[in-house]
C-alpha cells in the first residue's frame, strides 16, 4: 500500500519546511513495501532547513529510496471535529455495543468507542458469541477493529473456536479466522495453518495465512514459509518475506538473498527489508553473495542492506566484521554503476568510524555525478563529529 510520491515547482522563490521526520524527496518504507519520493524545484532562489540534506541547486537523496531537487514542505491538515453522540445505554444489546465499538474512533469519538469496546470485553462471552454468530463473515474494517480489540482481550479463550472455523465452508469466515490466529499468536495454530497453506481451496487465502504464520513467530513454519517466497506471486513473495523477517530465523537468509535477483522491485524490498531485520546472521552471507553477485538489481539491494546493518563496534567480533565489510565496500565506491557507487557511499558512512569518514570526504572530491555528491554531502553530514 505505500507509494511513489512526486512534488514539482516550476518557479518562484519559496522557503520550504518541513514538521516531520520525513519529506524533502524521501519516503519511508510501510508494511513492507518501499516508498518512493521526488522532489522537483526547477526555478527560483530557494531558502531550506539548515539541517536537512537539500540545498539550493543541489541533488540530494533522502530516506531509503528517495530524491530531491529542492524540497517539500509537509503540512499536518488539522483534524475535523467528529461530533460526539450520546453514550450506550446501560441495558444496550451486545448488538448496539459493537454497533458503538465498531465506529471511528477519532476526536470526540475516540471516547465513545474505547467505552463501547470496554463494554464489550466486560461482557466477554456473549460478546464473543455474538461475534462468532454474525460477524465473521464481515469484510468492515472498523469491524475488524473491535473484533482484534475482543480477541486480544483473551485469547486463549478465543483461540480453541477459531480453530473450530479454520474448516468454515464460507471463504471469507476462513479468512477473518486466520486473520485472528495470526492477531492472538496462537501457537496452537501453527500445524493447523501449515496443514491449511497446503490445501488447493485455501489457495486464495494463502497470502493470509503465511502473513499469519509471520505474526505467530514459530520457527516451524520457516520451511512452508520460504516455499511460498521461493513459487508464490508477487503478492505472496512479498508477504512471504516480511514474515521470514518478523521470525528472523537465519535460515531465511540465503533464501531472501536469492530473491534479491526478481524482476519486481516491490519483492526485492521485501526482501532487503527482511534481511535487515533479521541482522547481524545476515552479514556474512550478504558479503558472500557480493562477491559472486551478477546484475546492478542484486548488487544494489545487497549493498543497500549491508549499509542499513549497522552495528556497534564493542565486540572482538564486531570489529572484524566492520574490517571485513570496509574491504568489501570500498572497490564499489569507483563502480561505473551510479546506484552501485551511492549505495556504497550509504553503506560505508553508516559504519561511522573516523578512517572511513576520512576515505568519502577523499572519495567524494573526484567525484562527477550530481546524485552521488549529494549521496556524499547527505551521509557526512549526518556523521560529523
Amino acid at each position: 500500500n505505500n507509494s511513489f510520491g512526486l512534488f514539482v515547482d516550476a518557479e518562484g522563490n519559496d522557503i520550504y519546511a518541513i514538521s516531520e521526520r520525513i519529506g524533502q524527496g524521501s519516503a519511508p518504507p510501510a508494511r513492507g513495501f518501499g516508498g518512493i519520493g521526488a522532489f522537483l524545484d526547477l526555478g527560483g532562489q530557494d531558502i531550506y532547513p539548515a539541517l536537512r540534506p537539500g540545498s539550493d541547486e543541489t541533488i540530494w537523496q533522502g530516506g531509503d529510496y528517495g530524491i530531491g531537487i529542492d524540497l517539500e514542505s509537509a503540512r499536518v491538515p488539522a483534524a475535523e471535529p467528529f461530533p460526539q453522540r450520546d453514550t450506550l445505554a446501560d441495558d444496550a444489546t451486545i448488538e448496539e455495543v459493537f454497533e458503538t465499538a465498531a465506529e471511528w474512533a477519532v476526536a470526540e469519538n475516540v471516547t465513545r468507542v474505547e467505552h463501547a469496546r470496554q463494554r464489550m470485553k466486560s461482557r466477554y462471552h456473549e460478546a464473543l458469541s455474538y461475534v462468532i454468530e454474525h460477524k465473521m463473515k464481515t469484510s468492515s474494517g472498523l469491524e475488524r477493529r473491535a473484533i482484534e480489540d475482543l480477541a486480544k482481550a483473551r485469547p486463549d479463550s478465543i483461540g480453541p473456536v477459531l480453530l473450530e472455523l479454520l474448516h468454515d465452508d464460507d471463504l471469507q469466515v476462513r479468512k477473518n479466522t486466520i486473520w485472528l490466529l495470526g492477531v492472538i499468536a496462537s501457537p496452537d495454530a501453527v500445524q493447523p495453518l501449515v496443514t491449511a497453506l497446503q490445501a488447493e481451496e485455501n489457495q486464495p487465502l494463502r497470502t493470509t495465512i503465511v502473513f499469519a504464520l509471520g505474526d505467530i513467530g514459530d520457527t516451524t513454519a520457516v520451511p512452508d514459509i520460504i516455499r511460498s517466497l521461493e513459487h508464490g506471486q508477487e503478492k505472496l513473495k512479498i508477504i512471504a518475506a516480511q514474515a521470514l523477517g518478523k521470525i528472523q530465523d537465519k535460515s531465511a537468509v540465503q533464501p531472501l538473498i536469492q530473491t534479491l535477483t526478481h524482476e519486481l522491485f516491490t519483492v526485492r524490498l521485501a526482501c532487503e527489508n527482511s534481511i535487515v531485520s533479521i541482522a547481524e546472521p545476515a552479514i556474512a552471507p550478504l558479503l558472500k553473495a557480493l562477491e559472486h553477485a551478477e546484475g546492478q538489481r542484486s548488487v544494489f539491494h545487497i549493498l543497500s542492506a549491508l549499509g542499513r546493518n549497522r552495528h556497534e563496534q564493542d565486540s572482538v567480533l564486531q570489529k572484524k566484521t566492520v574490517l571485513e565489510l570496509k574491504k568489501t565496500l570500498m572497490p564499489y565506491l569507483d563502480d561505473p554503476d551510479v546506484a552501485s557507487r551511492a549505495q556504497a557511499v550509504r553503506a560505508l558512512s553508516l559504519l561511522n568510524d573516523t578512517d572511513t569518514r576520512r576515505l568519502l570526504e577523499q572519495k567524494k572530491l573526484a567525484e562527477t555525478d550530481l546524485f552521488v555528491l549529494g549521496m556524499y554531502r547527505a551521509y557526512l553530514k549526518r556523521t560529523e563529529p
